[in-house]
């Protein structure tokens, strides 16, 4: 439905599963199917950093996809693009903070919407930023990917159930008290700046 009103959601787009196709058949048509969609997207690059992270880490993986099947550069520099836009948006001591999307938070009002993150989509991103640095060897790459790293236990990892919440809401002091339910997303813990 969404797409038939024009909306797009960028971090919805891989071809991971296509490739893999081509890769365990050999089916060409496969491999141009992937090419098509990954040069539409890189002619998108950097796409925005939104509430939704993974508006730049499944873009980010594709383009490295893309890389890995063809070789073409244009991808790589396409993948660059993205880790550049990621970049402006670290904290090195917070990691990479999104004013979270409504249904992450229901407050509709974006001046009263919780900051944060949500775990699966960072992963996503970190998974895509890994494999750049694997790529590049690049040592501000690595500065940020240890900050999300770090971010993603810090934030996410409850020692109570030795397990990983979904999300981490970030209030100021005046929304919440530390550890109290959050008033917007109930079972949500807060933790106060």
């Amino acid at each position: 439905m969404a797409y038939q009103l024009g909306l797009s959601d960028l971090g919805h787009h891989w071809m991971g599963g296509e490739l893999d196709y081509y890769c365990l058949t050999g089916d060409r048509r496969a491999l141009e199917v992937v090419i098509m969609a990954s040069d539409t997207m890189a002619r998108l690059c950097p796409t925005p950093y939104t509430d939704h992270v993974r508006d730049i880490g499944s873009p980010l993986k594709m383009m490295l996809d893309a890389y890995d099947v063809t070789g073409e550069r244009k991808y790589l520099e396409a993948a660059r693009r993205q880790w550049e836009r990621l970049k402006q948006h670290l904290n090195p001591d917070k990691g990479f903070q999104v004013m979270l999307a409504v249904g992450h938070c229901n407050q509709r009002d974006s001046g009263k919407r919780c900051h944060g993150q949500n775990a699966y989509m960072l992963a996503l991103t970190l998974a895509g930023v890994v494999r750049y640095h694997q790529i590049t060897q690049d040592p501000e790459v690595l500065v940020g990917l240890t900050a999300g790293v770090e971010q993603l236990i810090r934030e996410f990892y409850g020692e109570k159930h030795k397990s990983f919440y979904l999300n981490f809401l970030h209030l100021s002091a005046r929304q919440a008290v530390a550890g109290s339910q959050c008033r917007h997303v109930p079972g949500i813990v807060c933790h106060c700046l």
